[in-house]
């Protein structure tokens, strides 16, 4: 929240959440550029997706896959976020997430963790960087 000192400096949050007990309240960080009543995707898929990495497992498992879906705008304020593990195998677990305001379900998220492979040998080719025309170049290409 914005706090004035005895100079005349605003004092901006460095976060798009503060911790309140066992939720989160939204700072005016988290305010979207629709209304300045309701929050930004930015924010809330960073919030959903703290809160599913903590499901993750030991340090061997990765993110493979996250999917987050808007369902509504969310209001500023107090929000809950849960997240909880919907199934675990050997070498994949499914996480699901969701953020409620006021009773509501307004961002829900989906993740997949794979857990990484010591006998992996598949290397990634290397991409191939294109430099862009030069000036020079493109006027020859406009006659």
């Amino acid at each position: 929240m914005k706090t004035d000192d005895p100079t005349g400096a605003v004092e901006t949050p460095h976060s798009f959440f503060e911790g309140d007990g066992s939720r989160f309240r939204s700072t005016e960080r988290a305010i979207g550029p629709w209304d300045a009543k309701t929050l930004g995707g930015g924010p809330l898929a960073a919030l959903v997706a703290h809160e599913v990495e903590q499901h993750r497992g030991d340090g061997d498992f990765r993110l493979l896959r996250l999917t987050i879906d808007f369902l509504r705008p969310t209001p500023a304020g107090s929000l809950d976020v849960r997240a909880e593990l919907r199934r675990e195998g050997r070498r994949v677990r499914w996480v699901d997430g969701v953020i409620t305001a006021d009773g509501t379900d307004c961002c829900r998220a989906s993740a997949v963790f794979c857990r990484a492979s010591a006998s992996a040998t598949t290397k990634l080719p290397e991409p191939t960087v294109r430099s862009p025309p030069s000036p020079a170049e493109l006027t020859s290409l406009q006659r």
